[in-house]
């Protein structure tokens, strides 16, 4: 243990350890929290979120457009039996090359704006009622 100092503060002549700050020290008012409006805090919960929705689709979507093409002219289909061969996907790389080749690559992507709206809500409603 050691002593500290006197001085005309009370609490500075004790022979206890580290000086422990009381709400009434002067040094207290230095430590105050800034606080983010009320506004901000909803917009930076609701922004994950929809950030979050419109990343899903744009990487989920050639996918599900993939697989939509192969469930209706896939091989063995019912759509498929009256189709010439050359139409008829037999794998789902057969699929995105006689599509990219056909239709072009932004036709991976028909479609989006339905389900791209409908996450970004449904998430950007999720993840600030969860968090």
């Amino acid at each position: 243990m050691h002593k500290l100092a006197c001085s005309s503060h009370a609490r500075s002549c004790s022979t206890r350890g580290p000086l422990q700050l009381q709400p009434t020290d002067k040094v207290w008012p230095s430590l105050q929290v800034e606080h983010t409006p009320q506004v901000h805090k909803r917009v930076l919960d609701i922004l994950p979120g929809v950030s979050g929705g419109v990343a899903r689709i744009m990487v989920g979507q050639p996918f599900d457009t993939i697989k939509t093409r192969l469930q209706v002219l896939g091989r063995g289909t019912i759509g498929a039996a009256g189709m010439p061969p050359e139409m008829v996907y037999s794998s789902g790389l057969d699929c995105v090359r006689k599509m990219v080749k056909s239709e072009g690559p932004f036709h991976l992507y028909r479609g989006t704006v339905a389900p791209l709206l409908g996450n970004m809500l449904l998430l950007g409603i999720h993840f600030p009622t969860f968090t």
